[in-house]
Formats: C-alpha cells, sequence, structure tokens
C-alpha cells in the first residue's frame, strides 16, 4: 500500500501542475477590471455590463460589488443619471453589507451621502459612515472626516462642517487640518 502512495507522490511531484479553473465570476470581473482601463470611450458602461454579471454569478463577493457600486456612480455622474446614482448607491450597500470593514465602499458612500443633492443625499448617513470609517482606522477616519468637512463647507454648511471636524480632531488630535478648520470656521462665525 505504501508503494502505491510513493509511486503517486512521486508521479504528482514530477506532473506539471494542473491550473485551477477560474470561476466565470472572477473572469467577468477581470474582464470589467480590463475594459474600465482600457481606454476607450466606451470603458465605463463596457465594465459596468461585465461588473454587473459577475455580481449575478457570485452575488455574495462585496468585491464584485464594489466595483459594480462604484463604476455606476461614475456612470451617473458622467450622463448625470438618477437611475445610476440609485444603483451605484444600492450596490455600494450591499458592499458594506457582505464586508463592513471595506472601508473603499464605505468612503464613496459617505461622499455620495454627503454630496448627492436631495432626495439622494443625506448629511446624517454620510456622517455615519464618516464615523464607521474612524472607528475602524482612527487616521483614516480623520481624514475622511475632514474632506466631509470640505463637502460641507462647499455646501454652504458650516455647522455640520464645524461638526465633521471635531471628529476628525476626536479620532486624531493632532490633525493640523481639522484644527485650522474649527479655527477659521469659528473667526468667520464671530
Amino acid at each position: 500500500m505504501w508503494r502505491g502512495l510513493l509511486a503517486g507522490a512521486l508521479l504528482s511531484a514530477a506532473a506539471p501542475p494542473v491550473p485551477l479553473p477560474v470561476a466565470p465570476a472572477a473572469r467577468l470581473h477581470q474582464a470589467g477590471l480590463d475594459a474600465l482601463h482600457s481606454g476607450k470611450p466606451t470603458a465605463l458602461r463596457d465594465a459596468l455590463a461585465l461588473f454587473q454579471q459577475a455580481t449575478r454569478l457570485d452575488p455574495g463577493n462585496a468585491g464584485y460589488w464594489g466595483d459594480y457600486g462604484g463604476t455606476c456612480l461614475r456612470v451617473a455622474d458622467h450622463e448625470r443619471s438618477y437611475f445610476m446614482a440609485v444603483r451605484g448607491r444600492d450596490a455600494l450597500e450591499k458592499t458594506v453589507q457582505l464586508n463592513p470593514a471595506d472601508v473603499d465602499a464605505r468612503e464613496e458612500l459617505m461622499q455620495f451621502y454627503g454630496i448627492a443633492p436631495w432626495p439622494l443625499g443625506d448629511e446624517s448617513r454620510a456622517q455615519e459612515e464618516a464615523a464607521a470609517i474612524g472607528r475602524q482606522d482612527p487616521f483614516v477616519g480623520a481624514r475622511e472626516e475632514c474632506r466631509l468637512g470640505r463637502i460641507f463647507e462647499n455646501k454652504h454648511e458650516p455647522g455640520l462642517a464645524r461638526t465633521a471636524y471635531a471628529a476628525a480632531l476626536r479620532f486624531d488630535p493632532r490633525n493640523a487640518a481639522a484644527a485650522a478648520a474649527l479655527k477659521r470656521l469659528s473667526a468667520a462665525k464671530s
């Protein structure tokens, strides 16, 4: 019996490795990434279709949903499409549902909720995403709270901006950008 095992081990060691088959969803996802970086005028739409197919074949893969959602938001921005904005938001929410530690998806959601006009925009949801990022990584959270503060300043919401900068300082008390912004906003208020 051991001779058979030894012979099998020797044969398998001498044979070239057999490549593992790549799942169809993974091939579609990679094709989507390739399309996205192709530089073709149809790159966004081509990638979008491939990412969508990948999510249908493997609906439990957070990475596929994240790339699909991010691409939907890029298409929405490029084409000014409400429908694609909703799709992108929903896909990123699905990403976070599948992988709560996905900081990239949370950053995109934070920006989406902070920038999008009503009825899509939601300042409290933007703040929730920034806080969730900060709980995972305080330094990244401070950076994102500062980004959110700038978004709120651009929307002429100084109270929300102050709240975001104060949150940045809670995550990183030495964050010079947040401290300077709070000082500037306080001086403007006076």
